[in-house]
C-alpha cells in the first residue's frame, strides 16, 4: 500500500460542513474558506482535516497531493481530482501549449507532489512575471458578497500578465498577502477589507490589449490541449519581420513600441542589458521547445492587431509531419500510386513529402523490440532497491550516478514506480527542515578548499592553468558562487586573489622551464626556452623577451629564497 492509500485510509469519513468550491476558485482558496466552517484555525489542524496529513504545503497555483483529497472530492465535493485540478488550479493555462501526453504525465504528478513542477514546466526558469501578491477585483468582491456572503481568490486574477479582470475590465487591486505564502501551511482566505491599492500600469491608449489580454489568458483556464506546434515564422515574414535585414531588431521595436514600457515592465524581467523583450529570438527561429504562455498570447495578439496584417488567421499552425510514414492510409495511397508506375520521387512529388518519407511509406514498417519482461523489470526494481538500502544517505541524483543504467532502464520502464520509491532519507533529514545555513562558517570552509584545489592544480605535471572557471568546476560549486556570491565574501576574494589568468599561467609555465635549464646548467636560447614552455612567440609584439626576463627574474627571486 502506497503513502497516499494508507492515508486516504485513515480517513474513512466524510467531512461534515465543507463548503463546496466556488466558480472560478482556487482550490487554496477553497480551503482557507473552509476554516471557519470546520473550526480548524491553525494552519496544521486544517491540513490535517482536509488532507489527513498535517505535512501538505500551501501551494495556490500548481498544488499538489491531490491524492489524498479523493475521498472529499467525490463524497463531498462531488467531482474527481483531475477534474479538480483543471477547474480550481492553474495546471489548465500551464499546460495549454504542451501536448495531450504532457499535460496527463503533470496531472499524474499533482497526485502525489508538485514539488517540482514548477521546474519541469519552466515557470521558474522564465523571464515571464508571476503574481507576487493575491489580487483581488472590486467589482467581483462586491458580486460575490451580495451573492454568497463572502468573497474568494479567483484563478483568473492570478495568471502572469493579467492586470485587469477579465470579466469587469477594471485595474485589479493588490494585496499585502504575498502569493507563495512565507507560512508554507498556511492558508489565507480572501476578504473585502483586503482591497488596498490598484494595479499602476499605463497603456497605449490607441490598443488596451490589456483587456483582451486578460480574455485571452483566461480562456487558457478551461481549454482544452492544443498539441500543436506553434510556428509564427510565416506570419511574421508577411509582416516583413522574418527574411530581410534587421527585420528582428525591427520586430522588438514594434513590438515594444505596441505595448509600451508600462505593460511590458509587469509582463518580463529586464535582462542585464535592460532589454525585457530578448525571448524574441527564440520566436523568430525554428520551434524546438514549449514557450511560456503569456509569450503566445503577446505575440499573437501584437500579429492580430498588426496594422500591416496579410493573413487570415493570427496564428499559423504548422502541420506535424514525423512519423507520417506510419499513418496506414497515406501508406495505402503510396502503394497505390506505386502500382500505377509513380517512381518514388513522383510518389513524393504527389503525396508533398519527401523522398526518404515516401520511401518509408513503400518499405514494410520496422518491427519494434519486444518489451522488457516482467521478471527483468522485477529484478530490476529489486537491485533499486539494494542500491537505495545500501546508501541510505544518498541522494535520488547519487543513486542515479551509482548505477546510471540502471536507472535508465527503470526510468523507461515504469517512472510512476521509481519516483515512488526514492531515496530513503526523511524528509527531516533534508536542507529545508534543518537548522539554517551558517554563511560565515561556510565562506570560511570553501574559501579553504578553494586554496587547497588551486595548489592541487599548480602541482601538475604537465602544467595546468588553475582558472577560476576551473576551480568552481572541479569543486561544483559553479551554481553556489554564482546564485550567493555576496554571502561568500572570503571565497570569492580567494578566487580571484589565486587563479591564474592566462599571462600568469604563462608566466608559471615559463619560469619553471628557465629554472629546469639553470638547475642543469645548460641554458637554451630564448626561442628554445618559449618553445619547450609550450609558448607560441609569434603570439607578442616583441617575440616574448618582456615574458622571458620576468621568468629570469621570478626563477633566481625563487632560488634565492631558497
Amino acid at each position: 500500500m502506497s503513502a497516499i492509500e494508507s492515508r486516504t485510509a485513515v480517513r474513512n469519513r466524510a467531512i461534515v460542513g465543507l463548503p463546496q468550491p466556488l466558480p472560478d476558485e482556487l482550490l487554496y482558496s477553497a480551503i482557507a474558506r473552509s476554516a471557519k466552517y470546520l473550526g480548524q484555525w491553525g494552519p496544521k489542524s486544517l491540513s490535517r482535516e482536509i488532507y489527513g496529513h498535517q505535512g501538505i504545503l500551501a501551494c495556490p497555483d500548481l498544488p499538489g497531493s491531490l491524492g489524498l483529497l479523493e475521498e472529499v472530492s467525490n463524497g463531498v465535493w462531488g467531482i474527481t481530482t483531475t477534474q479538480l485540478a483543471l477547474r480550481h488550479t492553474l495546471v489548465g493555462y500551464y499546460t495549454h501549449f504542451r501536448s495531450v501526453e504532457q499535460r496527463r504525465q503533470v496531472l499524474i504528478k499533482m497526485q502525489v507532489s508538485s514539488s517540482n513542477l514548477h521546474l519541469s514546466l519552466g515557470i521558474c526558469a522564465s523571464n515571464v512575471i508571476a503574481p507576487s501578491k493575491f489580487h483581488l477585483c472590486a467589482a467581483c468582491t462586491a458580486d460575490d458578497m451580495s451573492v454568497y456572503g463572502e468573497t474568494y481568490w479567483r484563478r483568473s486574477h492570478h495568471l502572469p500578465g493579467v492586470l485587469v479582470c477579465a470579466r469587469h475590465g477594471l485595474p485589479l487591486s493588490v494585496c499585502q498577502f504575498p502569493f507563495r505564502p512565507k507560512g508554507r501551511h498556511e492558508h489565507i482566505a480572501a476578504h473585502p477589507r483586503m482591497l488596498d491599492n490598484v494595479i499602476d500600469y499605463m497603456s497605449p491608449p490607441e490598443y488596451g490589449a490589456e483587456w483582451q489580454l486578460a480574455k485571452a489568458s483566461v480562456a487558457l483556464l478551461d481549454s482544452p490541449v492544443a498539441d500543436q506546434v506553434y510556428d509564427y515564422r510565416p506570419a511574421l515574414k508577411l509582416l516583413g519581420y522574418v527574411g530581410r535585414h534587421e527585420g528582428t531588431a525591427g520586430l522588438k521595436a514594434d513590438f515594444e513600441r505596441f505595448y509600451g514600457e508600462g505593460l511590458l515592465k509587469y509582463f518580463f524581467k529586464p535582462r542585464l542589458d535592460g532589454n525585457r523583450v530578448g525571448w524574441i529570438d527564440e520566436i523568430v527561429r525554428k520551434p524546438r521547445r514549449a514557450l511560456h504562455p503569456l509569450k503566445h498570447l503577446t505575440i499573437s495578439l501584437f500579429i492580430e492587431r498588426h496594422p500591416r496584417r496579410l493573413l487570415e488567421s493570427a496564428v499559423p499552425q504548422k502541420e506535424k509531419t514525423w512519423g507520417i510514414y506510419r499513418v496506414e492510409h497515406r501508406r495505402a495511397e503510396a502503394r497505390e500510386l506505386a502500382d500505377r508506375g509513380f517512381s518514388t520521387n513522383a510518389v513524393a512529388a504527389k503525396l508533398g513529402v519527401d523522398w526518404k518519407t515516401a520511401e518509408r511509406m513503400l518499405s514494410s514498417l520496422p518491427v519494434s523490440e519486444p518489451r522488457r519482461g516482467v521478471q527483468q523489470d522485477e529484478r530490476d526494481q529489486g537491485a533499486w532497491l539494494g542500491l537505495r538500502r545500501e546508501n541510505p544517505n544518498a541522494s535520488r541524483t547519487e543513486l542515479r550516478r551509482l548505477d546510471p543504467s540502471l536507472y535508465a532502464r527503470l526510468y523507461r520502464a515504469d517512472r510512476q514506480w521509481l519516483m515512488t520509491h526514492g531515496p530513503l532519507r526523511l524528509a527531516a533529514n533534508n536542507g529545508r527542515n534543518s537548522a539554517r545555513v551558517c554563511w560565515a562558517t561556510r565562506d570560511h570552509k570553501l574559501s579553504e578548499t578553494v586554496l587547497a584545489e588551486v595548489a592541487s592544480l599548480r602541482s601538475r605535471c604537465p602544467p595546468l592553468r588553475a582558472s577560476k572557471n576551473r576551480v568552481l568546476a572541479n569543486l561544483e560549486l559553479r551554481a553556489l558562487v554564482h546564485h550567493y556570491g555576496d554571502k561568500l565574501p572570503r571565497t570569492v576574494a580567494t578566487l580571484n586573489a589565486m587563479c591564474e589568468g592566462v599571462p600568469d599561467f604563462h608566466l608559471r609555465r615559463l619560469t619553471a622551464e628557465v629554472s629546469k635549464q639553470r638547475t642543469s646548467g645548460r641554458p637554451l636560447s630564448p626561442s628554445a626556452a618559449l618553445r619547450r614552455a609550450g609558448i607560441n612567440a609569434a603570439r607578442f609584439a616583441d617575440g616574448g623577451a618582456a615574458l622571458l626576463a620576468a621568468a629570469v627574474s621570478a626563477s633566481i627571486f625563487s632560488q634565492d629564497k631558497n
